[in-house]
């Protein structure tokens, strides 16, 4: 069977069907390739989030390069702490106490990290003009009303 065996309006579908295709596919292969497009890097998400996404990009990119110079937690620590909540979600017999001990070591880990992102935060606002400052504050306030 030969494309011109097909009817007209069928091997214009055949062909609009095939462009579709390839374009959601480039969009797909172009947004998983795509790592400096907006909002792209670390994720954050909480309270947060809408603070430093409203930041300008520059501003953006240097926070997270300043949060990466900053001293982290130990990876063990936040391994073990995590390894104490499995352990104590399984146990037998089971203990909140446990449960409630490994949860508080998880909010305090959290809790440092959090408290290094808000310097950091603090940090970038010093550093923008008054003008970028109120320029920030109005996209954040945007950002907020979408969000509700």
């Amino acid at each position: 069977m030969s494309l011109r065996s097909i009817p007209r309006p069928w091997r214009y579908l055949l062909f609009i069907s095939l462009a579709i295709n390839v374009a959601v596919a480039g969009v797909i292969i172009g947004s998983a390739l795509d790592r400096h497009g907006p909002h792209r890097g670390p994720r954050l998400s909480g309270p947060i989030a809408p603070l430093v996404r409203s930041l300008p990009n520059e501003a953006r990119r240097d926070l997270f390069a300043d949060l990466k110079r900053m001293p982290r937690t130990e990876p063990d620590r936040r391994r073990g702490s995590f390894e104490a909540l499995l352990s104590a979600i399984r146990a037998e017999p089971f203990e909140p106490e446990a449960v409630t001990a490994a949860l508080r070591e998880q909010r305090d880990l959290g809790a440092a990290r959090l408290v290094a992102l808000e310097d950091a935060l603090a940090e970038q606002l010093a550093r923008l003009s008054a003008e970028e400052r109120a320029d920030y504050a109005d996209r954040l306030r945007a950002l907020v009303r979408r969000a509700r």
